[in-house]
C-alpha cells in the first residue's frame, strides 16, 4: 500500500477491518500474524487480509483471494504494475 507520510498505519489496519464489518463481513485478528493484522471473510467466499508489516516504517499490506477461479488458471509470468493510480471519473 502507498500511505500519505505521517499516516497511523496501525489505525488503516483497524479502520480497514471495520469497513470490512459494516459490508457484513466476519473480520477476526490472527495470532500467527503480525499485529495489527484483519482478515476479513465474505458470504460469497472472498477474503481480504491488511497486516501490519515487521518493520513499522513500511505500510500495511493487503493481500486478497477469490473463490471464482480455480488455482490452475494461475499465470504466474503476468507482468504486474509496480503502482496502480487512481484517475477523476469522467463525469
Amino acid at each position: 500500500m502507498t500511505l500519505p507520510p505521517g499516516t497511523d498505519f496501525s489505525a488503516i489496519v483497524k479502520e480497514t477491518g471495520d469497513i470490512w464489518k459494516q459490508w457484513g463481513w466476519q473480520v477476526i485478528e490472527r495470532d500467527d500474524f503480525t499485529k495489527p493484522n484483519r482478515f476479513g471473510y465474505a458470504p460469497d467466499g472472498y477474503i481480504l487480509q491488511i497486516e501490519a508489516r515487521q518493520d513499522p516504517k513500511y505500510p500495511p499490506s493487503l493481500v486478497g483471494s477469490s473463490p471464482c477461479f480455480p488455482g490452475n488458471l494461475r499465470k504466474p509470468n503476468i507482468v504486474k504494475p509496480p503502482l496502480i493510480t487512481q484517475s477523476p471519473s469522467g463525469g
